[in-house]
């Protein structure tokens, strides 16, 4: 009998040689499949803040979220919870205010979105003011092409739909004196 290599000793029967064993170690738990359902916040108006003085046609920026991917299928914009404005089609990140369709003064805005699935979500309120009409302003008196020396009283007035907030007298263009209301 020949031994392979010096130092082999063959035995009666082959032990099979044991498969190596893992030290137990803590191994990461799995996560769970989570069970909370996608968000579906309200709408939310980006572009006006509260406190806003708008004239003229206004886009509003519409923030719309839409986690199920339903779709949408009409966006309103409501002025003092009456519908100024309806969208059924294309783009929906915005909506069109003409504020010549409503009075000058305070008015509060929202915007209402239709799901294809029926759902509606309702942004919150944004209050603005609107203010088409120019203020007008006249000098009372001295009367127009009247004739004056020294010094005089110059009687003016000026008004607005929703209240002046200052008055700027000018001779020859150049400014003279201004005055600033606190209060409309």
């Amino acid at each position: 009998y020949k031994t392979p290599f010096a130092g082999y000793v063959p035995s009666a029967s082959p032990t099979p040689t044991p498969a190596p064993t893992a030290t137990p170690t803590s191994s990461p738990t799995p996560s769970p499949t989570s069970t909370i359902p996608p968000t579906w916040e309200s709408p939310i108006i980006t572009n006006i803040a509260s406190g806003t003085y708008l004239k003229g046609t206004k886009s509003v920026q519409v923030q719309i979220s839409d986690p199920f991917n339903y779709g949408i299928s009409k966006l309103e914009l409501l002025v003092d919870g009456v519908v100024k404005t309806t969208k059924t089609k294309a783009s929906f990140s915005s909506i069109s205010f003409n504020t010549t369709t409503s009075t000058d003064g305070p008015h509060s805005l929202t915007v209402k979105v239709y799901f294809s699935n029926n759902d509606i979500k309702v942004s919150a309120t944004v209050n603005v003011t609107v203010d088409n009409t120019f203020p007008t302003g006249s000098i009372v008196s001295p009367e127009s092409n009247a004739t004056v020396s020294a010094t005089i009283t110059v009687n003016l007035s000026a008004t607005d739909a929703i209240g002046v907030k200052s008055v700027k007298f000018l001779v020859d263009g150049q400014s003279k004196k201004s005055w600033t209301s606190t209060t409309t």
